[in-house]
């Protein structure tokens, strides 16, 4: 014989009978809500109410400076140091460096970016550009065409084209090749800190002389958003 549940509504206003099959997906329904609410933070509590954990070098880290962090679809924990580059699983921490890896020519990381197709870049101070590609390094530096061996920033842009800035100019990596932008071709300056793509999909590069626009791979000039105007 099917169960039937009377429910109350708001006020005590009475809802319409559910039958058994309805009150299980009701009392599921419920489980999942709960469960959801238990597993998310209280944006009320401070963070020292919630069990934390820190990890230092004599945990495994190479050394205690973070200077980039990065989750990578795999699930797997990205981090830069001043003294290589790590690899946390969330139990055991495994370190790259130029002793370990012939594709890491220097031990500073700066920056990590990982692409649409996978491949997590890293961006070192002095060692140029690395690529992490089914379980390979390989290096892009001074010597295969890159304008600088200091990485300051890396972004892919919507047409899957890579983008690198340098102490000493702008790259592009494309087909297998890269393409160098500096003041001697259209930028207003070679040190570039920042890089970002709009709405419009122009590239905008961050320099000390402010922000320069990249369109379809083409430098021209100082970024002159559209700015509605608004009475204050």
């Amino acid at each position: 014989m099917p169960i039937h549940v009377a429910m109350l509504g708001v006020h005590g206003t009475a809802l319409r009978a559910i039958p058994g099959s309805g009150l299980r997906r009701v009392l599921f329904l419920l489980v999942l809500l709960c469960v959801s609410r238990a597993w998310s933070l209280d944006p009320h509590k401070p963070i020292t109410q919630y069990v934390h954990t820190v990890w230092h070098s004599e945990d495994g880290l190479p050394q205690n400076s973070i200077q980039a962090l990065l989750q990578t679809r795999d699930g797997y924990l990205w981090i830069g140091t001043q003294e290589g580059l790590v690899r946390f699983n969330g139990v055991e921490f495994k370190v790259f460096n130029k002793s370990t890896t012939d594709a890491i020519r220097h031990n500073d990381v700066r920056n990590l970016y990982q692409a649409r197709d996978g491949v997590l870049w890293i961006g070192t101070f002095g060692g140029g550009l690395v690529q992490y590609k089914g379980g390979q390094f390989s290096e892009y530096t001074t010597e295969s065409g890159l304008s600088n061996n200091t990485v300051t920033s890396i972004l892919e842009d919507s047409h899957q084209n890579l983008w690198v800035g340098t102490n000493d100019g702008l790259n592009e990596l494309a087909g297998g090749k890269i393409v160098n932008f500096s003041r001697k071709n259209g930028l207003s300056d070679n040190m570039v800190t920042a890089i970002a793509e709009d709405a419009d999909g122009k590239l905008v590069i961050a320099m000390r002389t402010g922000l320069d626009v990249v369109i379809n791979g083409k430098p021209i000039g100082a970024y002159s958003p559209l700015i509605t105007k608004k009475t204050v």
